[in-house]
Order: C-alpha cells, then sequence, then structure tokens
C-alpha cells in the first residue's frame, strides 16, 4: 500500500485492555495495537481513526481518555495524524441502544489535547 501511494487508516478506540474489550470487543491490550501500529506504519502512511462515545449515558471519564492518550503519545512521531469522531448516525451494534454521540463541545476539547501532544487532528462530531 505504502509503495503504490497509498495510507493505511487504523482503527484505536480505547487505550486500555479493559476498556477495549468493553468497546470493541476483543481481548488484545494496549502494547500489542502498539506495535501493530508501528508495523503498519512502517510500511505506509498511517492514520488513527477514534471514534469516541458515551455508553449508557455516561461520558468518556478521564481515566479512559489518558489511557487512550498514552498509547497515541507512544507513536506520535510515527503516525500521519488521528481522524476523531462521534456517532454521527444509529450503531448497528448490538449494544446499540447503550451508546450516545458526545457533543461537539466534549469532541473538540479530546481533540485539543490530542493536538497538544503534536500529532495532526480531523475532527467530525
Amino acid at each position: 500500500i505504502g509503495e503504490l501511494g497509498g495510507e493505511v487508516w487504523f482503527k484505536i478506540d480505547r487505550g486500555s485492555s479493559e476498556e477495549i474489550l468493553r468497546v470493541n470487543g476483543t481481548h488484545t491490550s494496549p502494547a500489542r495495537i502498539r506495535k501493530a501500529l508501528l508495523t503498519c506504519s512502517g510500511l505506509a502512511p498511517t492514520w488513527v481513526q477514534t471514534c469516541l462515545f458515551s455508553i449508557d449515558g455516561l461520558p468518556l471519564g478521564e481515566a479512559e481518555f489518558m489511557d487512550y492518550l498514552e498509547l497515541i503519545a507512544s507513536v506520535a512521531s510515527e503516525i500521519q495524524g488521528v481522524h476523531l469522531y462521534g456517532l454521527a448516525r444509529p450503531s448497528l451494534q448490538p449494544d446499540a441502544k447503550r451508546l450516545s454521540a458526545l457533543s461537539a463541545e466534549s469532541l473538540f476539547s479530546f481533540a485539543d489535547r490530542i493536538a497538544a501532544l503534536g500529532i495532526k487532528v480531523i475532527t467530525s462530531p
């Protein structure tokens, strides 16, 4: 892909093993994601794609976001940037009724914190 001038969109929604399992339903670790992301970014320009949303009406917690920031900070120099977005349409996931969009203000606040790491951020509320 990189040799042909393409890019990769690498999905990371959360930064701890527990939150990755809760949000994405997969058993993996931040270390494993980081390793795969570094391999990917070594082969092609890579953007991190992140969806932030509330679960059961509770906003994304500070500890959860700090775990995510720690992971993203560890690869900041290796990625092209982060595409941060929220729920724009009803989810088709089994737990869809538990999910809701963050306010645009919250999403842009999270984007500012990512950008403060020196990472380019594209935000789509």
